[in-house]
């Protein structure tokens, strides 16, 4: 799954739950437990970095019909890196 992917984040949490996210130049594949859930970039429509009340970066996805996904347990260099690739690939496509 990884080996195309041009950012791979292992053992985060996304809305709450653990997860590994993959972003891709067309997609992003969060797996879970349960399951793979593929967002397609076109859907992105917004990619912000916010601080927690502890302090902690996240990373938070705006999706079309009001969703959000909301990415936690990164560092600060992680996030910075993760929010410039994913608005690189998505000002690719737009």
């Amino acid at each position: 799954m990884a080996q195309d992917a041009r950012l791979a984040l292992r053992n985060v949490q996304v809305n709450r739950r653990v997860a590994n996210v993959y972003v891709y130049d067309d997609r992003i594949v969060v797996a879970t437990d349960d399951g793979e859930r593929i967002i397609p970039m076109q859907r992105l429509e917004r990619v912000a970095t916010r601080r927690s009340w502890r302090g902690q970066p996240r990373l938070v996805l705006a999706l079309a019909n009001d969703e959000t996904a909301e990415i936690s347990k990164l560092d600060a260099k992680s996030t910075a890196v993760a929010h410039r690739t994913i608005v690189g690939i998505a000002r690719g496509l737009h």
